[in-house]
């Protein structure tokens, strides 16, 4: 290299990381909502997570060929993505009488629930704010879209709980609804940023609605067969509530009435938490084989719909999360 070259080298600025970018933007934005409900939802987003979603914003984005110069309207749109996410968990704790929320006290329970609901719903006014600032109609209506089927989804976790009787078909329309559709979304929205073609935008949508029902089956099953010291939370605990999972339903199924009704009972609230351990090994023997298996066949078809994006880094990037969703079973 030359020493014109090295000296300009030198003197180029590294790029900022993205994410990092993404961490004070909200910080900022955030820094003067008011009162307690500024309180609870700066406290709510600073709780952070891993940041899966806005990840794949930039990753999408990045794997249409897009460059630096869309990351300020990727930044909008993760943005938003973030807010819509965590407004649903401040309004799911409340929902679901959940005592903890990565480690911490569910805002709920700390601050009040009329306070959780309208930090929410300031969140999700933020999130409206950031999606329409770029002025994409195509973006707005994804995330729009994707707003409402989380609601019919949660809906729906709401109307199924404590029933034996949900099937497999059941429980995999609300759990794409509730878990996949927002995936779907950060990916479009990556993708329009980068002014991709349509077929382009379709097929990072379906990877988004594969990978995000395969993380869900994985979270199903961890609840089965998770150690309680590597994912901090007592296996059963799902069950417990009623709340209908994939393990459950395949058992149940497997099973049939006479040698499921443990699982039933305690699924419907007519069984005493002793029963649980019984109701456990019937699950993990007879439900939790065909879940890895479904969960394995989501990550193939969503790498599958990869192969409409041109080979770069970022595409691998995106085949290794959709394959970190079977990694944490093993």
């Amino acid at each position: 290299m030359s020493p014109a070259l090295a000296q300009a080298s030198k003197s180029t600025p590294t790029p900022p990381d993205p994410l990092t970018v993404l961490e004070d933007h909200m910080r900022r934005d955030l820094a003067l909502a008011p009162g307690v409900l500024g309180e609870v939802a700066r406290e709510a987003i600073a709780a952070g997570g891993k940041r899966v979603r806005p990840q794949l914003v930039y990753l999408a984005h990045e794997a249409c060929g897009g460059d630096a110069e869309g990351w300020p309207t990727c930044g909008v749109y993760a943005t938003a993505v973030e807010y819509l996410h965590t407004a649903t968990l401040l309004h799911d704790d409340l929902i679901d009488g959940a005592t903890l929320r990565r480690g911490q006290e569910a805002a709920y329970r700390r601050f009040g629930p009329k306070e959780a609901v309208l930090s929410g719903d300031l969140l999700l006014a933020r999130c409206l704010m950031h999606i329409t600032s770029p002025g994409d109609p195509a973006a707005v209506s994804a995330l729009a879209r994707a707003a409402e089927r989380v609601a019919v989804g949660e809906a729906m976790e709401v109307e199924l709980t404590r029933d034996p009787g949900v099937d497999r078909d059941r429980y995999l329309h609300y759990a794409t609804s509730k878990t996949g559709a927002l995936f779907a979304a950060a990916l479009e929205l990556g993708a329009r940023a980068a002014g991709a073609p349509e077929a382009q935008v379709a097929a990072l949508a379906a990877f988004g609605e594969s990978v995000g029902l395969a993380f869900q089956i994985a979270d199903d099953l961890l609840d089965v067969i998770g150690e309680e010291a590597r994912t901090g939370k007592r296996p059963g605990l799902d069950l417990l509530a009623g709340v209908p999972s994939l393990p459950v339903v395949e058992a149940l199924d497997a099973l049939g009435p006479e040698r499921g009704e443990v699982v039933a009972q305690l699924l419907s609230g007519d069984a005493p938490e002793s029963t649980l351990a019984d109701a456990l090994r019937l699950v993990a023997e007879h439900g939790v084989e065909p879940c890895v298996a479904r969960a394995r066949e989501l990550v193939d078809e969503a790498k599958a719909s990869l192969e409409q994006l041109p080979l770069c880094d970022a595409r691998l990037e995106l085949a290794r999360h959709a394959e970190k969703a079977v990694e944490r079973l093993s």
